[in-house]
């Protein structure tokens, strides 16, 4: 085993395919946990490619071992990505929401609103969200402003 680790390393970093360069990631995390707990020997730290050995001076003084895996760091553009993600999958719960809040109180002023939807929603939501998602229904025609006060809305059956 200790023998084909570096060439399956080595053959799994050097795919083509997408799918198997994600299978190389994995390896790579799996190795450089490995080197990390100092179960296996590496001479670069287990950072791409390296002559790796099973340490068989380890020991501990516990019958198991945990083995933390690394997990990459997202980079900038990976974890903006993720958040219009999220905060698309989250705009249809805002909707629901504000419309429940809305039919149950026909008419409410903006701030109100921002209070009962903070007490509903589940997540830590941003106010120029929860703004965008307020004048979207408005378009739609299921909300309205009130004709005395911009900041009153009113609920459209």
């Amino acid at each position: 085993m200790t023998n084909k680790l570096p060439e399956l390393l080595g053959v799994v970093m050097e795919a083509k395919s997408e799918k198997k360069k994600q299978v190389g990631e994995i390896i790579e995390a799996a190795v450089y946990a490995l080197v990390k707990a100092k179960l296996i020997v590496s001479d670069n730290e287990g950072k791409g490619a390296s002559i790796l050995k099973v340490n068989e001076q380890f020991t501990s003084k516990f019958k198991k071992i945990v083995v933390t895996r690394m997990n990459k760091k997202e980079s900038a553009e990976e974890s903006k990505e993720t958040e219009e993600r999220v905060i698309e999958e989250r705009k249809y719960e805002i909707d629901a929401s504000i419309m429940k809040i809305m039919k149950a109180r026909k008419k409410t002023a903006h701030s109100d609103l921002l209070e009962a939807l903070k007490s509903q929603l589940k997540f830590l939501f941003q106010p120029p969200v929860i703004k965008k998602r307020i004048e979207g229904l408005i378009e739609k025609g299921y909300l309205k402003r009130d004709d005395k006060n911009p900041k009153i809305y009113l609920y459209v059956s």
